[in-house]
């Protein structure tokens, strides 16, 4: 049985180029022209890979991306918009790819073909629990989870992107430089803004709740530390 691939745009002009890659692969091809069609045939299609435009007549693409991966697909993100700030966001909502526009058809369907053959089964609910340097968060209500498990203080999608970044350079300095984007959505500008400053310590403050054992040092002139307590508790599960 051949596994389905769901298309999501509004032209029909990307899934038409696509086609005669499909045409002979182990994948079906379905499109839906808008995240209301979309929300229709996610749950009865149950596509393996998703490709979601984010230009759609009725919303941003992005939408949809937690929602295919919820029901255990895999989302391939096409969009013309390219900063770091866009693609930070499509993959801390679970994408596994993202292409800027115009994308070439045949890289598109490799990257699907990769992404199938990489595919993991869908697991229970716990599978959309994710770790960040020992912090869990259910990436479902963004809470962070206690060492029992149970759950704590929500976290903004801000506050989650600085989250993954500081966790993934663990016990190195992450420069403010390089939360700048992340957090405004802008490169740097050489302008003093508060608003990093702010997020880190509302993060900081809801790890501390959680008793995770985890902390964000703030390091002078050059950025924040990521540590992780010696010792600390890890949630079972």
């Amino acid at each position: 049985m051949n596994h389905r691939a769901l298309v999501i745009e509004g032209d029909h002009a990307l899934r038409s180029s696509l086609s005669p890659f499909f045409k002979n692969s182990e994948l079906d091809l379905y499109g839906a022209a808008s995240i209301g069609d979309a929300r229709a045939l996610l749950p009865v299609l149950r596509p393996a890979v998703t490709i979601v435009d984010r230009e759609l007549r009725d919303g941003d693409g992005l939408d949809l991306v937690v929602e295919a991966v919820q029901i255990g697909a895999r989302a391939l993100v096409v969009s013309s918009h390219n900063d770091t700030a866009d693609r930070i966001k499509a993959l801390l909502l679970g994408a596994q790819e993202y292409l800027a526009k115009p994308a070439d058809p045949e890289e598109m369907y490799l990257r699907v073909r990769n992404m199938l053959a990489a595919r993991n089964p869908p697991h229970d609910d716990r599978s959309m629990v994710r770790e960040f340097g020992g912090v869990r968060v259910d990436l479902t209500t963004r809470a962070v989870l206690r060492p029992d498990g149970s759950h704590r203080d929500e976290l903004t999608e801000t506050e989650l992107a600085v989250l993954r970044m500081l966790a993934e350079n663990a016990d190195h300095i992450v420069s403010r430089e390089s939360l700048h984007p992340v957090v405004t959505g802008a490169e740097p500008d050489g302008k003093p803004t508060r608003a990093i400053d702010t997020c880190v310590s509302r993060l900081r403050i809801k790890l501390r709740a959680a008793d995770v054992g985890a902390e964000i040092r703030s390091v002078r002139q050059a950025g924040y530390l990521f540590r992780r307590e010696r010792g600390a508790r890890v949630a079972n599960g």
